[in-house]
């Protein structure tokens, strides 16, 4: 379980990375929500598993998210994501 939770940071970091390497202007909604779907899995496992600095990396990682796409604010981000929209209008 340890391992995979790494992992996870780690995943998130490289696909923020290639997030940044790209034209700022265009930015994938797709990429930006499977990092927001690995922050909430990981989050649901960090109290077990990730070292402070892991801690660090992954709130990094929200908080840089958060200034390019603001749906993803990491107080926006109870747990696991879900990728709904609540509260929009008639259904």
């Amino acid at each position: 379980m340890e391992g995979q939770a790494r992992s996870k940071v780690e995943q998130i970091e490289k696909l923020w990375s290639n997030i940044q390497n790209k034209n700022k202007k265009i930015i994938d909604k797709g990429e930006i929500k499977k990092i927001r779907t690995l922050i909430g899995e990981a989050k649901e496992n960090k109290q077990r598993s990730l070292s402070q600095d892991e801690q660090k990396r992954l709130l990094n990682v929200e908080e840089e998210l958060a200034k390019i796409d603001p749906d993803a604010n990491p107080s926006n981000i109870p747990g696991a994501v879900t990728g709904k929209i609540t509260g929009v209008g008639s259904h």
